[in-house]
């Protein structure tokens, strides 16, 4: 009997969108918006909100495993944490650019002070929301 490729599985879209943001305790909408983006009107102006996680299938195929952890971790980081979208968004680009680390949103251990988002790189808290500026830890933990 062959094994299944795992991570395959891993990316295989499995889960619609209700069935996910029920899973999720959201909006169906916000999911939707986070995965696949959202046109909208600002000022007369049409503009696009841009994807915050990359769907592994098409659009209308729904959510892999991997995309639902996405989801789940950017829920605590904005739900729980507070972490404005846009710091995110800013992070989530250090992380895959600078620091070289694929779907950050389920490969990266993230932290935060409430305000940043921050990853620890080589012994090192790097506020990632900030460009890399490197935390003094104990007096990011102190507070």
């Amino acid at each position: 009997m062959q094994k299944p490729d795992i991570d395959r599985l891993r990316r295989l879209p499995a889960y619609t969108f209700v069935e996910a943001a029920h899973y999720l305790n959201l909006p169906p909408s916000t999911l939707s918006s986070w995965c696949r983006g959202q046109s909208y009107r600002h000022n007369g102006e049409f503009r696009r909100f841009e994807p915050v996680i990359n769907l592994d299938g098409a659009p209308g195929e729904g959510l892999s495993f991997l995309n639902l952890v996405e989801a789940h971790v950017l829920a605590a980081i904005r739900r729980e944490h507070r972490v404005p979208l846009q710091k995110v968004r800013r992070a989530l680009a250090y992380v895959e650019e600078e620091l070289g680390i694929d779907r950050p949103l389920s490969n990266a251990r993230f932290e935060t002070d409430g305000i940043n988002l921050l990853v620890h790189e080589l012994k090192r808290l790097v506020n990632v929301s900030q460009e890399g500026q490197l935390e003094i830890e104990p007096v990011v933990r102190s507070f």
